[in-house]
């Protein structure tokens, strides 16, 4: 099948590049998808950024019932360890100003709520973000794992559903951890936080 690149892009640009690798990737994940994953997926997706600010935000109000200011700091940099992330994204997101897949090509089909911007992609920053955070702050196997297997399958359900395509993924990804990571180093010396 001879995929589609938009009329914007002059071929043998690296952009055009980009743009059919992106295209032959996702048609994969979306058109040739398997159909009984789509409400799983669906239900990944809607509940990935709910997770990423209320597993955060519980762990901050809980250091703040018990009244230990040492807590509540690792709480308190927990949720910025998500937020920052996401507020870059949504810079980069309405700068760049991406049109998703679905509404270039109809050959995509748009399984999910899909607002903004398409790169790069929110709910994988949120997803990482909050992985590279809840590992970092208690960096046992029972944390990493199962915390980046979530937000692994929150990235691919970004794709299932067709909303976003595979680089959009790969920067929300990158922004997540890159910054999730910067942010716990800045803000656990800025607080002067010893980890328990």
């Amino acid at each position: 099948m001879q995929l589609p690149v938009p009329d914007t892009l002059r071929p043998g640009t690296f952009t055009a590049y980009i743009e059919k690798i992106d295209i032959a990737i996702l048609f994969q994940l979306n058109s040739n998808r398997n159909t009984s994953l789509d409400g799983i997926m669906e239900f990944i997706t809607n509940l990935a950024p709910t997770l990423a600010f209320v597993i955060p935000s519980s762990i901050l109000i809980y250091f703040l019932i018990q009244r230990k200011k040492r807590r509540w700091l690792e709480g308190l940099l927990l949720l910025l360890t998500v937020s920052i992330p996401a507020l870059i994204t949504t810079i980069i997101k309405w700068y760049f100003d991406r049109p998703r897949p679905f509404s270039v090509y109809d050959i995509f089909e748009k399984l999910s709520v899909a607002g903004s911007p398409s790169f790069p992609s929110g709910h994988t920053t949120d997803a990482m973000a909050m992985a590279i955070a809840l590992s970092l702050w208690k960096p046992k196997w029972y944390v990493i794992l199962p915390s980046f297997i979530w937000a692994l399958l929150t990235a691919w359900s970004r794709m299932h559903l067709g909303v976003h395509y595979p680089s959009d993924v790969l920067g929300g990804a990158s922004v997540g951890l890159i910054f999730g990571a910067l942010v716990w180093w800045v803000g656990k010396r800025s607080f002067n936080v010893t980890l328990s």
